[in-house]
């Protein structure tokens, strides 16, 4: 550990190094070199964030552009082999689904009709596509006479179920990524009441129970090489409370965020980076495994705070605004429900197909662009067709329960 250690202070240094070096060439001020060299280093990497709340209804390009990055990240983690940390894309789904869904609920806490049109509108987001890819898995077991999915993906509970047989459930392993579906809809059943009844102190102190309760939760399930380290709430919902947390912050405490969001992304940042040169970039390794997913969160969280800073030299906002992250971001949902099976259904047969036609060091890369472009093909079409028409109940719910339309995904939290 200790020569990643090194390694991480020498790639520091170098950095410095660089940067004082290029302020040396274009500076030409008669104060002391150190003096302006401190200034200027603290402005470069500690610059003032220009934040404010998220209204009702405001549109925040950013985000789309973050839930693209996640979107991305697991795609090039299941489908290739280019990107061995991109699991972490789900960490960053969790903590845009805690930020966006506490920051609707904050705003609407004193409104009539809280809960039924925050649970109107979560069942017209989740339910018509989780219901279209296990009405197409039973059509799929029946037609090939291969087992039908689980019962427990009927009731959101195929996270618990592989946590009990520490595997996933049944034989459908096309469905086995919709583990991430269950953790939110039982995040669901606990974020408004905690919204709506605890005051913002309690709510605090609740976020922070939420924190420690899944780090040993999941630290205690790896150790005893359980899956429910991975799969369950209870390991993962730190994630999904730094996005809360964040939301909060934003609202009522934005000293907070200005003073601590940059120094704690760099500071988890080097430590992430620290583990992963010690023990890899995968999901079970045990730094990661352990305090390393709480981290991330922490990582991701800050980030997104940074994408909302409206200053105009910030250049992790404008990443996030670029219309490929966008519209990534926006088909995202549907992006992450098809392409598993897709991937999972038919790359073996493609490759036993077009073997014979395509050489073997490109068939992989050809079988995984193929399939890319099938799921695109799917999912655009099941955007058009089936998801928008819910979508639009979604706004018409939000209309009849204030009068404008909440600051909701368009594309997709949940994965």
């Amino acid at each position: 550990m200790w020569q990643a250690f090194l390694l991480w202070v020498a790639l520091f240094r170098l950095l410095k190094g660089i940067f004082v070096c290029t302020l040396a060439h274009q500076t030409s001020i008669s104060k002391p070199m150190s003096a302006v060299t401190r200034k200027a280093f603290k402005r470069v990497l500690f610059p003032q964030l220009r934040l404010s709340p998220i209204s009702a209804g405001q549109k925040v390009e950013a985000l789309d552009g973050i839930r693209g990055l996640a979107i991305l990240a697991v795609l090039c983690y299941h489908c290739t082999s280019f990107f061995p940390l991109g699991w972490v894309g789900v960490d960053l789904f969790f903590v845009l689904s805690g930020f966006l869904l506490t920051n609707i609920l904050l705003q609407r806490r004193q409104e009539s009709g809280y809960f039924r049109s925050f649970y109107a509108k979560r069942a017209l987001r989740i339910l018509p596509l989780y219901a279209l890819i296990l009405w197409a898995a039973c059509i799929f077991s029946v037609i090939y006479a291969t087992e039908l999915p689980h019962i427990s993906y009927f009731f959101f509970l195929q996270n618990v179920s592989t946590a009990l047989a520490n595997a996933f459930p049944g034989n459908t392993h096309h469905l086995n990524h919709l583990w991430s579906i269950a953790v939110e809809e039982q995040f669901y059943l606990i974020l408004p009441l905690a919204v709506y009844f605890l005051a913002a102190r309690n709510y605090l102190l609740f976020l922070f129970a939420l924190l420690v309760t899944a780090l040993l939760s999941r630290s205690l399930l790896f150790w005893e090489g359980n899956l429910g380290y991975y799969v369950l709430l209870t390991s993962r919902m730190d994630a999904l409370a730094f996005g809360s947390l964040a939301a909060l912050l934003l609202q009522h405490h934005r000293e907070v965020l200005n003073r601590w969001t940059l120094p704690l992304l760099y500071a988890s940042a080097g430590i992430l980076l620290v583990a992963v040169l010690t023990e890899g970039p995968g999901y079970d390794n045990p730094y990661l495994a352990t305090a390393g997913y709480t981290l991330f969160a922490l990582l991701f969280s800050c980030l997104l705070t940074v994408s909302l800073s409206t200053h105009p030299r910030n250049a992790v906002r404008q990443l996030f605004r670029t219309r490929t992250l966008r519209a990534l971001g926006k088909y995202s949902f549907g992006l992450y429900i098809y392409h598993w099976p897709l991937f999972r259904l038919f790359t073996d047969p493609l490759k036993h197909h077009l073997k014979g036609y395509i050489p073997g060091q490109y068939l992989s890369l050809s079988v995984a662009l193929l399939l890319a472009a099938t799921t695109a093909i799917v999912t655009l079409l099941s955007y058009h067709l089936v998801e928008v028409r819910f979508l639009r109940l979604k706004k018409k719910v939000a209309r009849k329960a204030s009068g404008s339309a909440d600051l909701e995904p368009t594309g997709s939290i949940k994965v």
